[in-house]
């Protein structure tokens, strides 16, 4: 998290690397996000430079997923690491789309998890989809937690477009990415309990 990059120029997009000092994050925000929701956003954010190029609905996420699990470091996932992790994660992976988006999202989870654990008393987490059922209560809380004085704000900076996020997914399918999460996620009860909402 100490590296990252910083635009030089906005007017051309130049972008440059940039090194940030380590010990200037006191505080962590913890933006908790669906898996699933996360896959079918980040199909849709593909598909924005080409969208002729897959249908923006299930049979192009299947075939974009299709596509992603395809890849050498996604087929080594299923061949090899899945079993490490969980004995049933390799037969489950099988049967579902973007096995290997959900096991790195689950990953980054696990460790950003980890870095909590640092800042235990500094740490504060945001479940996205909170932002439409308590827009104030959330933005609140985190102006709170960051010791920022509130100004009224009538403008919604996040607002969920439509429900349909799951039209992407069949039942069958987010059932099983629902077990298959779950077999990844495996004894780390810390975890468990972030993602819960998503799990059940």
């Amino acid at each position: 998290c100490a590296t990252g990059t910083k635009y030089t120029s906005k007017k051309r997009g130049v972008v440059t690397p940039t090194f940030y000092n380590p010990g200037r994050a006191t505080k962590i925000i913890f933006l908790i996000r669906n898996p699933i929701e996360i896959v079918v956003a980040r199909f849709l954010n593909m598909q924005e430079g080409n969208p002729d190029r897959l249908m923006q609905n299930q049979r192009g996420l299947v075939q974009w997923c299709k596509e992603y699990d395809n890849q050498g470091g996604s087929r080594n996932l299923l061949g090899s690491w899945y079993e490490e992790l969980a004995p049933r994660a390799p037969r489950l992976a099988a049967v579902i789309s973007c096995h290997a988006e959900l096991y790195r999202i689950i990953s980054f989870y696990k460790q950003a998890l980890r870095v909590t654990q640092y800042l235990v008393d500094d740490s504060h987490v945001v479940y996205f989809d909170d932002y439409d059922s308590d827009y104030d209560g959330v933005t609140s809380g985190v102006f709170e937690f960051l010791s920022i004085e509130v100004k009224e704000n009538k403008k919604k900076f996040y607002e969920k477009m439509s429900r349909s996020d799951y039209a992407y997914y069949p039942k069958r399918q987010i059932e099983g990415a629902k077990k298959f999460m779950n077999a990844i996620i495996g004894d780390n009860e810390d975890l468990r309990n972030l993602l819960a909402r998503y799990l059940d």
